[in-house]
Parts: C-alpha cells; structure tokens; sequence
C-alpha cells in the first residue's frame, strides 16, 4: 500500500505597515483539484496590529492527492479578498491576493493578474 501523506495550508494576514488595520471582513477561498468541494474560510478581524492573524489550518490528504502531488498534477489555489478600515474610518479599503500551487517549486506563490 502506497504511502499517504496529509497536507496542510496555513494562511497568515500581517500588517507591513505602522498604522493598525481595523475591521477586516472578507474571504479566502481555497481550491483543489483533488478536493470533491471548494473551501472558504470566514476573514473577521476586529484590528490587525502587530501580530499575525492565522486563519484556520486547511487540510487535504488522501490517495489521490498524494498522487497527484507526486506526479505533479495537482493544482491548488488560494484567493483572498477581504475590506479594512485604515486611516479613514469612513473609507473601506480593498485587499486581493492570489495564491497557487507552483507544482515544481512544491509550494503556493503569489499570482499577479
């Protein structure tokens, strides 16, 4: 019987900057082609300081994406879009990113679109 293995995506919000991010609210939503459902995970945030904001720890295991990880077939992607208030209370501002698996890297990278 072929080892399987269990895979996690950990996703983290930080604040580069010195002024505090205040009242996120948004999603990220995780695909996998492995994965019978899309996923997406709730962002909400009072205020965004200096420590990280780790959303919940996804999980995907099983044969089939210990397959197609191993023959590098597997495509994953993960985007986030979520409003925050900043210097202007009054004015929401947007943040989007999107993230996929590089299958040769063996990693999630940042898209530009």
């Amino acid at each position: 019987m072929p080892n399987i293995f269990k895979y996690v995506l950990v996703t983290s919000i930080y604040n580069e900057g010195d002024l505090a991010a205040k009242q996120l609210k948004g999603n990220c939503d995780i695909s996998c082609s492995e994965s019978i459902q899309n996923r997406s995970v709730l962002i909400s945030r009072d205020f965004l300081g200096g420590s990280p904001y780790e959303l919940e720890v996804q999980e995907f295991w099983g044969p089939n994406i210990t397959r197609a990880i191993n023959a590098h077939e597997v495509s994953i992607n993960c985007d986030i879009q979520f409003s925050y208030t900043g210097l202007d209370e009054h004015t929401p501002e947007n943040y989007t990113a999107k993230y996929q698996y590089d299958k040769k890297l063996g990693q999630m990278e940042r898209v530009h679109s």
